[in-house]
């Protein structure tokens, strides 16, 4: 609603409070918001019952303004007409031509005036609507949005209102020649040049719908709040009606605050809405402290019997305030390569770090890092296999010799580097030749043998690796016989003892010994011996370093 000014008794000043306030508007006696059809002529009116200067001829009275506020989906496709009492009409809304501009969501909020004021129309994109109001604009079609403007009538003007009476029925006639669209008033008030007698509370709190919801930390300079009220073409008139910002908590009243300076407020959720009041009411205003809610203090200024004349915004600013935080302390430890983030810092190398961040609710959150990072773990192994064995490093196989390079994860879950250099040992081959004597053994491992052949063993080297062995073996046999003696007697004192021997190989040596007494008549190491005493004797061969004897 808009201001009005109030020229009334002191005594019924006093009392105006208790009683019903006069209609101001369609709004007000709740004919509006009005919707009206496609392709329709239609009507919404609303009554002016208490205007002490009832004569439009008078020179102190008349239409000093009509505040209209109507949507229309197809705003070339509609007249808008106020008409009088007694029935003189004004066009405040045609079209200079034809237009289909398509105008669903657009809302017009606007206020006419008298011809000898100036007009200040909306601009959309640096270009400005005409002064008289025109539904089918030559330069700048309407688009889609709220306006705000000031105007002129379509066709004559407000001072045009200048007989018959004040009192009586306003309307605002519709001529709607979309086929398929209708449209709404959502209010519409006539503003009289002298409206003593009219108790119209024109309060109006604006629209704060518009303004962010704070989240900040206690003493924030975020909580010194600028709200600015959004209106449409009227606004109450400073001289008459105060503005403060109510704040609320816990559905308490707490104070009133027009700079709404909340920096020294402590932590908690607050409401902070818009409040605008008639000045002679300010003593009727809820007390702080009182048990009060915005939505309370609504319905008790839109009741039959208002405390006082007064209009609060319910969109309400919600401040959130939060109690600062302590300073968080964290280690940590990374390996190389890696990145810790506190917020938006990225750290990537040892040291102690201090970050500010925001947390929610607006307040800093201080955070220390004490951060180790791990330098790479390198490993350097020399590895010895057998030819046909693997050395397995984490996942890795290898089995041929040479350097390699693996990355496994160490206890801290960093990279360990494994430098090996790998050997690869054959199989060592011995050939091996030898000879022994029938009843000798060669031993090769554990493995014994006597027999003449060629073998092949294997067993474990020095490095528990295959060790091949072959034996060529050969074995050689002696061996020697006495033929049987005659006996020596008186006239047999000599005999010839024979020895017969064979061998595998070499050259047979023959040497007779005896035992004490014996003689010898002749060589004792030829086959046969010549022999002239009783004794044992014995032939003894050598052959190929063996040797047999009988």
């Amino acid at each position: 609603m808009r201001i009005i000014p109030l020229l009334i008794s002191i005594l019924y000043m006093c009392t105006a409070s208790s009683l019903q306030a006069q209609n101001c508007g369609c709004a007000d006696e709740e004919n509006c918001p009005y919707s009206f059809p496609a392709n329709s002529i239609t009507q919404v009116c609303y009554d002016i019952t208490d205007a002490f200067n009832n004569n439009l001829s008078s020179p102190t009275q008349g239409v000093c303004g009509v505040y209209v506020k109507f949507r229309h989906g197809f705003i070339g496709n509609m007249d808008l007409t106020l008409i009088s009492p007694d029935g003189t009409p004004t066009l405040l809304v045609d079209a200079s031509g034809s237009c289909n501009t398509w105008t669903p969501i657009a809302t017009w909020d606007i206020l006419f005036v008298p011809c000898s004021e100036p007009c200040a129309p909306d601009t959309i994109n640096n270009c400005p609507y005409p002064c008289q109001f025109d539904a089918c604009p030559n330069d700048c079609p309407w688009q889609n949005g709220t306006y705000s403007g000031t105007y002129h009538p379509f066709v004559g003007c407000l001072e045009d209102f200048n007989s018959g009476p004040v009192n009586g029925q306003w309307c605002l006639e519709v001529n709607n020649t979309a086929q398929f669209n209708g449209g709404a008033i959502l209010d519409f008030e006539v503003i009289l040049c002298d409206e003593s007698g009219l108790l119209c509370c024109d309060a109006d709190a604006g629209n704060l719908a518009f303004e962010p919801d704070v989240y900040a930390c206690e003493g924030d300079s975020a909580l010194l709040l600028t709200p600015t009220p959004g209106y449409g073409a009227v606004v109450p008139e400073d001289s008459l009606y105060g503005y403060t910002y109510p704040i609320f908590q816990n559905d308490t009243l707490l104070t009133y605050d027009s700079l709404t300076d909340l920096r020294a407020y402590p932590p908690g959720v607050y409401q902070v809405c818009g409040l605008s009041f008639q000045w002679t009411d300010t003593t009727n205003l809820p007390l702080p402290g009182t048990p009060l809610t915005p939505v309370a203090l609504f319905g008790d200024l839109t009741g039959p019997a208002p405390s006082f004349c007064g209009d609060i915004n319910t969109n309400c600013i919600f401040v959130n305030i939060s109690a600062p935080l302590p300073p968080v302390s964290l280690t940590d430890t990374i390996c190389t390569g890696d990145t810790i983030f506190t917020g938006t810092s990225a750290y990537t190398a040892t040291g102690t770090y201090s970050d500010t961040l925001t947390a929610f609710g607006g307040c800093d959150s201080i955070v220390n890092l004490s951060l180790t990072v791990l330098p790479v773990d390198t490993t350097n192994i020399a590895a010895t296999i057998c030819q046909g064995e693997e050395y397995i490093l984490g996942t890795d196989t290898f089995f041929l010799p040479g350097m390699y390079t693996s990355i496994l994860q160490n206890f801290f879950g960093c990279d360990s580097v494994i430098m090996l250099d790998l050997t690869v040992l054959l199989p060592v081959t011995t050939m091996l030749s030898d000879t022994i004597c029938n009843g000798d053994s060669v031993v090769i491992g554990s493995i014994v043998h006597t027999l003449p052949g060629i073998y092949t063993d294997t067993l474990s080297s020095f490095f528990n690796c295959d060790s091949i062995v072959t034996l060529d073996l050969t074995v050689v046999y002696v061996s020697v016989n006495i033929a049987p003696p005659d006996t020596l007697t008186c006239t047999q004192t000599f005999l010839s003892l024979n020895a017969t021997a064979a061998t595998s190989m070499g050259v047979i040596l023959y040497q007779w010994t005896s035992s004490p007494g014996g003689n010898f008549m002749g060589s004792s190491n030829a086959p046969m011996a010549v022999v002239d005493a009783p004794a044992t004797y014995i032939a003894t061969v050598q052959a190929a370093g063996c040797s047999a004897a009988d």
